[in-house]
C-alpha cells in the first residue's frame, strides 16, 4: 500500500500554484507547466520505487506466544529485523481483535543505520478469553524523499492466548496461597483411611477392635485410622448455551472458569489432586485429577478457550462418563445453571447416578430477579411473581437432589468464589468425602 505523504501535498501546492498563475497570465508558458508535471511524475515514480525497495529484507517475529490475562492490562512485544544499512522513519501496526482495548494500534518507527533488531511493544487489555491469531505486522515507511508512505505486510505467525484471570479474587487467592498451606483446619472425627494395627489402649471403642487380629494374637488389637490424603477434586464446568448469560462485565462461563482455577490452587495447597471436566451435550474435555505445577498449567490451558456451545446440558451423559472414567470417589463441584426446566429435569433424573459413588456439589449463579417475592419487593408485581416461582422451583429441586446425596447451592455472583472455597473447607473439615 502506497499513499501520498504530507510533503508531497506541500510540494504540489508550492510548485504548481505559481506556475498555474503564470500560465493564466501568459498562456504561451503552458509548456513550462507540462514539463514540471512530467518532472514531478518521474521524481514520484523513482521515489516510490526506492520506497518500496526499503521493505525488502525486513522480517517480523515473536520470541514466544503471547499470553495475557482477561481484563488485565498486558504488554505484547514483537521483534522487527531490518537491513543494517536502512535508515528511515515510519509506523508499525497490528490488526487487533475488537475485544482488545488498546490506546493505539500503531507504534512509531525510527530506524538508524547500523542497528538491525528492534523490539516493538503494544499495551492492551483483552476483554474476552480465547485464542487470537495475529498473522501479520503492517509496516509503513517514508520514501527516501519523504513524498510517499510505502506500506507492506510482514508475516508474523503470532497467537495470543487470553487466559481467565483468577486474580480477580485477589483476597481469596492470597488466603489460599498463604494460609491454607500453613494452617491446617481442625477436622471432625478420627479419619477413614486405615493406617495400622496396634495393641488395645484404655479408651478405645469396641467398634475399633480388629476381632480377627485379636483372635490370632490372643490380645486385643485396635485399628488405627488416619485422615485420607490425596483426595480427588474435580471442577465440572457446564459449557452449554446457558453459560453465555452475562453477569456484569463477564459471562457465567468466565466466572465459573475463574472459580475452577481458584479451586485448583486450593487443592494444590491442600495436597489433593485436581481435575477438570467440561461438558455440554457430551463431555468435551477431561483432565484426570493430578497435582503439580505442570498439571495446573495443563488445566488452565484446557479451559482458557472454552466457549458456550448452542446445545443443552446432558447430565445423564455426564453421569455415565463419571461412572466409567472416574472410578474413585471424588468431590465434584458442578458449576452450571438450572433455571431452565429441561436442565433441572435432566439433573434430577441423573442425580442418583451422580450421588451413588461421588460427592457432588451443584453450584449455580443466582439469576437476576430469582428470589422470594417478599425478599425483593418491587414495583413490577408480575416480574416479582415470576422470579418467586423460579426460586420455588429451584428450592424444590434442591430438596429432591438432597435425597440422592447431591448438594445444591444458588449463590449471588459476588460470593461465588468464597462459597465454593467454603464448601471445600467444610468437606475437608468434616471428612465428608
Amino acid at each position: 500500500m502506497t499513499r501520498p505523504a504530507a510533503a508531497l501535498v506541500w510540494l504540489v501546492g508550492l510548485l504548481f500554484a505559481p506556475l498555474g498563475i503564470a500560465v493564466a497570465v501568459w498562456p504561451d508558458a503552458h509548456w513550462v507547466l507540462s514539463l514540471a508535471l512530467l518532472l514531478l511524475a518521474v521524481v514520484c515514480a523513482v521515489d516510490v520505487w526506492f520506497g518500496r525497495a526499503r521493505l525488502a529484507g525486513m522480517e517480523a517475529f515473536a520470541a514466544t506466544d503471547g499470553q495475557m490475562a482477561q481484563s488485565r492490562e498486558g504488554a505484547l512485544t514483537v521483534h522487527l529485523r531490518k537491513p543494517a544499512t536502512l535508515a528511515a522513519r515510519g509506523v508499525a501496526g497490528l490488526a487487533l481483535p475488537p475485544s482488545f482495548a488498546c490506546d493505539s494500534e500503531e507504534v512509531l518507527l525510527s530506524f538508524a543505520g547500523g542497528h538491525t533488531d528492534y523490539a516493538l511493544t503494544w499495551r492492551m487489555t483483552p476483554r474476552e478469553r480465547g485464542r487470537y491469531p495475529l498473522d501479520t505486522l503492517y509496516v509503513s515507511l517514508l520514501s527516501p524523499l519523504g513524498l510517499f508512505e510505502c506500506g507492506g505486510a510482514l508475516p508474523l505467525g503470532l497467537e495470543v492466548k487470553v487466559f481467565p484471570d483468577a486474580g480477580k479474587y485477589g483476597t481469596l487467592l492470597a488466603r489460599v496461597r498463604g494460609q491454607m498451606g500453613a494452617r491446617l483446619l481442625r477436622q471432625v472425627g478420627k479419619g477413614r483411611e486405615f493406617e495400622k494395627l496396634r495393641e488395645y489402649s484404655p479408651g478405645d471403642g469396641f467398634d475399633e477392635i480388629h476381632w480377627k487380629a485379636t483372635a490370632r494374637r490372643r490380645v486385643p488389637i485396635t485399628k488405627v485410622y488416619q485422615t485420607e490424603r490425596m483426595q480427588e477434586i474435580y471442577a465440572v464446568v457446564d459449557v452449554s448455551r446457558l453459560m453465555a448469560r452475562r453477569f456484569g462485565d463477564s459471562s457465567a462461563l468466565d466466572e465459573y472458569l475463574r472459580v475452577a482455577l481458584l479451586l485448583g490452587t486450593a487443592a494444590e495447597q491442600r495436597g489433593d489432586r485436581f481435575g477438570v471436566i467440561l461438558f455440554h451435550r457430551e463431555v468435551s474435555r477431561f483432565l484426570r485429577a493430578r497435582n503439580g505445577k505442570a498439571h495446573y498449567a495443563a488445566c488452565r490451558a484446557a479451559m482458557f478457550d472454552a466457549q458456550p456451545e448452542p446445545v443443552p446440558a446432558d447430565f445423564f451423559e455426564l453421569a455415565a462418563f463419571l461412572r466409567t472414567r472416574v472410578p474413585k470417589r471424588s468431590l465434584l463441584f458442578v458449576l452450571t445453571a438450572l433455571d431452565e426446566p429441561s436442565a433441572a429435569v435432566s439433573l434430577d433424573k441423573a442425580a442418583s447416578l451422580l450421588g451413588q459413588r461421588h460427592l457432588p456439589y451443584v453450584v449455580m449463579l443466582q439469576p437476576g430477579g430469582v428470589a422470594p417475592v417478599l425478599a425483593a419487593p418491587g414495583d413490577d408485581l408480575y416480574s416479582g411473581l415470576a422470579g418467586h416461582l423460579q426460586w420455588r422451583a429451584l428450592r424444590e429441586l434442591e430438596m429432591s437432589l438432597r435425597t440422592h446425596g447431591v448438594r445444591f447451592h444458588m449463590v449471588e455472583p459476588g460470593a461465588l468464589a468464597a462459597k465454593v472455597l467454603g464448601l471445600y473447607d467444610e468437606v475437608k473439615q468434616r471428612q465428608l468425602l
